[in-house]
């Protein structure tokens, strides 16, 4: 895949109004080329507005969630809590762990406990994300577990700030992908997407669901909008079940997973 991120801009592809839209990109593209920059992208307004605006309460119910169902994830991987060494994310002091820590890595951490819980281990697995932040929930697996292989499907600009990233925590190699060039028609363990799927505008997010959804046995969807594909995946998917996302603040959000 080219690297080279010197795009203009253009109009947003998914649900951004269009000068949030460009300041996130334009934080991705300057942290990728200036390392003072990357030193504190996560802290950015303009990166804030579209990711890492979790709030201590949001982290405290993923903390709470994660204590419950998977414990383990809070005291046997201390790779775990390296993720904000990168960025200088707003962090938060929780007495249970007496550490300061960003909500959006326990967010990526009650991801990662709910797929435990459906999946079991993810050794092996060959796996897809749609719309992977700034690498974040990739670097998280990785932390527990050792896919086969990890590809992230994004825009140019966090694309090959995922690289960055992930390069400098010692992150394995990923494939990546723009969203106008999907991967080779390859079946997958697991698609991941947290938000980013159902954020994007059609036909885009049907070309998703075709391309890359029904070609994985497993999925776990965060949905926080309309999914004009949903029957689509409820006939290819005997399995297939939605429900509410337990720890988000905004009700409207489910759920959608399916395979075991």
């Amino acid at each position: 895949m080219n690297d080279d991120s010197r795009y203009g801009r253009r109009e947003p592809s998914w649900n951004a109004s269009v000068p949030i839209a460009h300041n996130y990109l334009d934080v991705c593209r300057a942290a990728v080329h200036s390392d003072e920059v990357f030193k504190t992208f996560k802290s950015k307004i303009g990166y804030m507005l579209v990711l890492e605006h979790c709030d201590y309460i949001q982290g405290k119910e993923s903390l709470d969630y994660i204590k419950q169902n998977n414990p383990q994830l809070l005291q046997n991987y201390p790779d775990i809590w390296t993720s904000d060494l990168i960025g200088t994310p707003v962090v938060y002091f929780y007495p249970e762990l007496n550490r300061e820590v960003s909500p959006t890595t326990l967010s990526y951490i009650k991801v990662l406990s709910d797929l435990i819980d459906e999946f079991g281990s993810l050794d092996n697995f060959n796996i897809v994300e749609i719309g992977g932040g700034y690498g974040g929930q990739c670097k998280i697996i990785y932390d527990v577990f050792s896919p086969q292989s990890y590809t992230i499907i994004d825009l140019p600009e966090p694309s090959v700030l995922q690289a960055k990233f992930l390069k400098r925590v010692g992150a394995p190699a990923i494939q990546r992908y723009y969203h106008t060039n999907y991967p080779p028609d390859i079946k997958y363990d697991l698609i991941i997407s947290n938000y980013a799927l159902t954020e994007v505008l059609e036909p885009a997010q049907s070309q998703y669901v075709e391309k890359v959804l029904l070609k994985s046995s497993r999925g776990y969807v965060i949905k926080n909008g309309a999914m004009a594909s949903l029957p689509l995946l409820q006939e290819a998917f005997p399995g297939f079940r939605i429900g509410e996302d337990t720890k988000s603040q905004a009700k409207n959000n489910q759920i959608i997973r399916w395979g075991k």
